[in-house]
């Protein structure tokens, strides 16, 4: 016959008979950790989605390229990585300025 899940205040008593504190924070630490982690990653997730959304809507200008190149960066302490920058300067206007 299947048994009934204990209740809060009867896991909360196990908890403190069973080993206290280690017992306490996997049944509580450790889930409230992983919930209020994915509710963080939600909130950032949600912020750059607005923040793209409302990129979308600034104004446009025309603007002239005066130069630009790539710069390559080798990185040789560790495990060797190389690593390419654009470097582009540029200038625009803007209702007169």
């Amino acid at each position: 016959m299947p048994t009934a899940m204990p209740s809060p205040a009867q896991l909360d008593e196990q908890s403190k008979e069973r080993g206290g504190l280690w017992h306490f924070l996997a049944l509580r630490g450790v889930p409230s950790a992983l919930m209020l982690c994915g509710i963080a990653f939600l909130y950032l997730g949600a912020s750059l989605i607005l923040d793209a959304r409302n990129a979308a809507t600034w104004p446009t200008v025309e603007g002239t390229i005066l130069s630009s190149s790539v710069s390559t960066v080798k990185q040789t302490k560790g495990r060797k990585k190389t690593f390419h920058y654009a470097k582009v300067i540029y200038t625009y206007e803007n209702d007169g300025k």
